[in-house]
């Protein structure tokens, strides 16, 4: 009998011992951060949590409009990133509109492959002839 409750004790505490943090593989790169978080429109604080108090940034930043965006690495203490407002898209620089034309090559990509398919069909229209 004592032989199976002492048995029951230390299987008991095996769990603690699993709830440990375990660091992140090496090639990890953290992108719970204020700066690869925030975007245009949104105010986004950093908050501070851990095992014992899960919800300490619902009840902080949570009660004031803010909602969670992401969590960090760990599991007895980790961050938060916490955001209110809505994102807005940033204006396009003239890089990007440039980029936007109605082909993936451009306009000149467009042209090269008209008069490609324009030699293509005449080769096939010489064949023929023959």
């Amino acid at each position: 009998m004592i032989k199976t409750a002492l048995i029951a004790l230390c299987l008991s505490l095996v769990p603690v011992v699993a709830h440990a943090d375990v660091p992140p593989p090496d090639d990890y790169v953290e992108t719970c951060t204020v700066e690869k978080q925030a975007v245009p429109g949104l105010e986004c604080q950093s908050c501070s949590a851990w095992h014992g108090e899960r919800d300490a940034c619902d009840k902080t930043l949570g009660q004031e409009g803010y909602r969670r965006m992401c969590k960090s690495w760990g599991a007895s203490a980790w961050s938060e990133i916490w955001c209110k407002g809505e994102p807005t898209a940033p204006p396009p620089s003239a890089d990007t509109a440039s980029k936007q034309s109605g082909c993936a090559g451009g306009p000149v990509g467009g042209l090269a492959l008209v008069g490609l398919a324009l030699v293509v069909a005449s080769a096939r229209r010489t064949r023929r002839a023959r």
